[in-house]
């Protein structure tokens, strides 16, 4: 009975921690329980589980497939466990990664998408929400109209972005697009207090970064060289969209990415990020303003529409100090086109097929995806959000 209970654990753990295991040892003390029954119990199998019951998922909740019985689960656990569902699954060419959330993230965009091109056929009533995404989604995919169009509907925001003229001006407009979803200098947004789950209050979070990790700018191999110096190229590309010369394009990416560079500079690495008191400042408005006394956060809180904030957890404190050297350092045109940059990549990078396919391979080639043009992708998501 204690063996069979031991064995039921084990199995168990599987269930519950087969996609997050990297390599593991079975739980101390079983090993020594299954050498012992497989020498004194009659019948029973080198396995957990008898082999007859391996495809009873309905049973047990678990494909008894996605075990690879061949390897001992002593020697390696994780192999055991999903040994089998790795050899049914190998990574496919277009992930860097792959799993039980990527099919489950692959399978709702292909059902996404499905509705989509329905609704975009349809006869819907005016006004209604079939209507709507139907329409929406077959103006993302009238790709002639929008190569046409080009960078024309960015013009006025654009403009505005142009229009700055102070670090108050860069405030506020922070706070416009920030409220648009725009990834610019910071992300400021509302959870639980990690240590008073009763208490909502506000978040600081570094950001601002073209690429999608801190490391990505500060590793040396050569592939991320090679990385860095397609994505300049890649900027340069979409300053030329906005009507910028070639020369004065390759100049404004040098610079985006100098500013990109320092604030990645000042973020916290990944690894740094999952010990919770490393990520823990809880402190008030004027704790916030001495890290960052260039922006008045008084007033930014006003422009983003937030609450009453009283308490914040600044999660990162040395990116903060690091980003008012930043702004109080940096040429105001440099900002203007890190902010144009951070709105055109957000906003209008579909507009042209060439920045679009760019993107696409630069950024996404680890996206789930289905089997679709990168601009039904785009507007999926568009969508979505």
């Amino acid at each position: 009975m204690r063996v069979s209970r031991v064995r039921s654990l084990l199995i168990c753990a599987a269930v519950l921690s087969w996609p997050a295991i990297a390599s593991a040892q079975a739980p101390l003390g079983y090993c020594e329980l299954h050498a012992e029954s497989r020498s004194t119990a009659s019948g029973v199998a080198t396995s957990a589980v008898n082999p007859s019951d391996a495809n009873t998922s309905a049973e047990h909740g678990f494909p008894l497939s996605n075990l690879d019985r061949s390897v001992p689960a002593c020697t390696n656990f994780f192999q055991y466990a999903v040994g089998g569902w790795l050899k049914a699954n190998p990574i496919p060419a277009a992930y860097s990664s792959w799993g039980i959330d990527s099919v489950m993230a692959n399978e709702n965009e292909d059902t996404l998408h499905k509705i989509l091109e329905r609704a975009a056929l349809a006869k819907a009533a005016a006004g209604s929400p079939e209507q709507k995404i139907g329409d929406f989604y077959a103006s993302c995919m009238d790709e002639s109209a929008v190569e046409s169009a080009g960078a024309k509907p960015l013009e006025a925001d654009l403009k505005r972005i142009d229009a700055m003229r102070s670090l108050s001006d860069l405030q506020s407009e922070a706070a416009r697009l920030q409220s648009e979803g725009v990834n610019v200098l910071f992300r400021v947004f509302a959870n639980q207090d990690e240590k008073n789950s009763t208490q909502e209050i506000a978040i600081a979070n570094q950001g601002g970064l073209g690429l999608p990790d801190r490391d990505y700018y500060t590793k040396t191999d050569a592939h991320s060289r090679e990385l860095r110096a397609k994505y300049v190229e890649h900027v340069a590309k979409m300053f030329e969209l906005l009507g910028d010369s070639p020369e004065d394009s390759a100049a404004e990416a040098k610079a985006v990415m100098a500013i990109e560079t320092k604030l990645a500079n000042a973020s916290m690495t990944r690894v740094e990020q999952r010990d919770p008191n490393a990520v823990y400042h809880k402190m008030d408005l004027g704790g916030l303003q001495t890290l960052t006394p260039v922006i008045s956060w008084a007033a930014y809180f006003r422009e983003v529409n937030a609450p009453a904030v009283t308490a914040i957890n600044v999660r990162e404190p040395n990116f903060f100090k690091a980003l008012n050297e930043t702004l109080t350092s940096t040429p105001l045109s440099d900002l203007e086109n890190l902010f144009s940059l951070a709105f055109d990549s957000r906003r209008g990078s579909g507009a042209v097929a060439e920045i679009r396919e760019r993107e696409f391979r630069l950024f996404r080639q680890d996206a789930h995806r289905y089997e679709g043009t990168p601009a039904a992708l785009e507007a999926l998501r568009a969508i979505d959000r």
